[in-house]
């Protein structure tokens, strides 16, 4: 396996990823994950835009010529009541399988965290779904703390 700079010649894999992704987490919580009927298309215009944002790190780790998972993190500004230093968000991290998790999944973030600490950052933040049992086991594994959770529900 090896991890790469994304380009956007790799959008496409990425995108198929994602959406297999999406189809899973819409059966942990059907309501603030439900997918939208174009999710795909947006999310093509979301993640073209995102990594040519300046400051985004796009990563994908690939074996065989196939793209098996990727990460994307960027700035995030916090609230000026906390002040946990310069911090990147990484909210598109997808995996092609959920046992992909421990190897491919851990491989990536660790060379995030390598490339976000040479650019200064004293933070990451990972989004995930609670539900993403793979996911977290290796969010654990690579000492990441569980630092907030979202309680959804209707009005």
């Amino acid at each position: 396996m090896t991890i790469r700079s994304g380009e956007k010649a790799d959008l496409p894999a990425c995108i198929a990823i994602l959406e297999k992704t999406r189809a899973r987490y819409q059966t942990y919580e059907p309501q603030f994950w439900k997918r939208a009927h174009d999710a795909a298309a947006k999310s093509a215009m979301f993640l073209s835009y995102l990594i040519a944002q300046e400051g985004t790190l796009f990563l994908v780790a690939e074996s065989g010529g196939v793209i098996n998972g990727f990460i994307t993190a960027k700035p995030q500004p916090v609230p000026p009541v906390f002040t946990p230093g310069a911090t990147a968000l990484i909210d598109d991290f997808c995996v092609g399988e959920n046992a992909d998790w421990l190897e491919t999944g851990a491989a990536l973030l660790r060379a995030a965290r390598k490339t976000l600490q040479e650019r200064g950052f004293e933070q990451i933040v990972v989004v995930t779904a609670y539900r993403d049992d793979g996911k977290m086991q290796m969010l654990k594994q690579e000492n990441l703390s569980l630092a907030s959770a979202w309680w959804v529900g209707r009005p």
